[in-house]
Formats: C-alpha cells, structure tokens, sequence
C-alpha cells in the first residue's frame, strides 16, 4: 500500500487541532488551515523539489514545509511546530524558569526528542526548567578564533534551539542569549535559522543581523529507512544498497550577533 503524505499529515491535523480549525486541500502538496491562513506545504517522496516556486510570496510568508521523512521519523514535533504557528502552544513565561546547564546525556535526550534534527555535539548546553521540567533548551559550539579583521576575536555558534513539544517559553530565548553572553563574555555569536518553519524575527528582534541570502541545501534519504543524512555523510558511505531521493530547498538563513 502506498503512503499517502497528504492523507497522514490531514488526518492527524484533523485530531490534534481544535475542531474550529478547518482544513482544506488547494492541491496535492498544498493545504491551508483557516481561519489562520496557515499553509503547509508538503514534500512527498519522488515530487518536484521546486513546488513552493507555484505559489505567491504572501503564501510563502505563512508557510510551514513538511518533508515526508521528517513527518514519518517525527510528526510529533512536526505538529507541535504547527500548532505554535497557530498559537495553540501552552504558553509559559521565561521569568518563572530557572536557568540550568545541562550535561551531554539530558541535553542529548532532550532535543532527540524535541528536535527534528535530533542531538547534536556541542560543549555547552544550557536548559530552562520550570517546576523541575526542562522546557527549552539551546546547544552551544566552543569558541573559534576568527581573523577578518585587524583585530582577532572569538566566536561561537548557537548549534540547537528547541523547546519542548507542545511548549511555547515566552521571552526563552532572549533569558538563555543573556545568560550564556553574560557566562562566557561572548563578543560573537552566529546560528542557522531554518527558513522552513520560521524567518528568525525573534533572533532579530535580540539583535542578529542576517549575513548573505538563505542557502540551498542538498540532503539525502534512504528511502528503506527514512533516514535523512548530508551531502557529505552519503558520499562517504561504502557498499550503498539503495537509491537515494535527493531533497533540495532553500532553508537556512545565516544570522550574526556582534557586540563588539
């Protein structure tokens, strides 16, 4: 039996949201979620990759990509991602949470759980907790020495960024930025934001400024597994058994904190 993107992602949309919430097919690959207007743009296997190049800039605006092997290996977080862009997240304040670092094993734990991405490697990871329940947590790269200038100075790169699923911390992010630049005396901070699910206007907001345009990224998927792995991870695979589905979208935006 063949699997159905369009069909899995309306059905389970159609249980986990309010019943206000209406649900219709524009196309195939295209549904919208009113009253909000909200767009949800799928990537089925074998489909074209430029199909968010049919529609208008204002859909576009208001768009969530799903790609069929990250809603089968983590719809969860898919529909917890949704479900904030509608403003269905249970909202809870970064004023009542505490500021904790968090070992490798919980930090680990954590964003396999809550991030399509999975864990990560990083050498620190700081975590809000309220009443004892890990809420939001961000990944941090060491520092590196940079030389563009006259002058040289250290860098750091905010690797992961997540909240718990169905959790929305207000004002989390600005309470982990401060608290980690306070920590480490950081003068330059630099991240990725995915363009599929977000323009990065919190980010900006703190003060990171967008560098260049967003860049397109190639990702592999063996299809017998779903598993999604980069360029450069595939290409260094021996004896490979399957035949790929190559993903390409525009979706990450560099963006840079400088407080020197």
């Amino acid at each position: 039996m063949n699997f159905s993107l369009s069909a899995s992602v309306k059905n389970a949309l159609g249980i986990s949201l309010p019943s206000n919430y209406v649900l219709k097919e524009l196309n195939k690959d295209l549904i919208v979620i009113e009253p909000n207007n909200l767009y949800i743009l799928l990537y089925p296997y074998f489909t074209g990759i430029n199909n968010q190049a049919l529609f208008s800039n204002d859909i576009k605006k208001q768009c969530i990509h799903v790609y069929q092997d990250q809603w089968i290996n983590r719809s969860e977080i898919v529909i917890s991602r949704i479900k904030n862009a509608l403003g269905l997240s249970q909202k809870i304040g970064a004023r009542s949470c505490i500021v904790k670092k968090i070992d490798t094993k919980i930090a680990s734990d954590f964003f396999e759980e809550h991030h399509l991405s999975g864990a990560c490697k990083a050498a620190h990871t700081i975590g809000l907790y309220n009443k004892d329940i890990l809420c939001l947590a961000a990944s941090f790269s060491k520092s590196r020495v940079m030389i563009d200038g006259e002058v040289y100075y250290r860098s750091y790169e905010l690797i992961r960024f997540a909240s718990a699923k169905n959790i929305l911390v207000v004002g989390g992010l600005q309470k982990i930025l401060n608290h980690f630049i306070l920590f480490k005396n950081v003068v330059h901070l630099m991240t990725y934001i995915d363009l599929n699910f977000g323009d990065g206007k919190g980010f900006e907001k703190f003060g990171f400024k967008k560098i260049g345009s967003a860049k397109m990224l190639s990702f592999y998927v063996n299809p017998n597994t779903n598993e999604r792995m980069s360029a450069k991870t595939y290409e260094s695979l021996q004896n490979i058994d399957f035949e790929p589905i190559v993903i390409k979208a525009n979706c990450t935006q560099k963006m840079v904190l400088d407080l020197r």
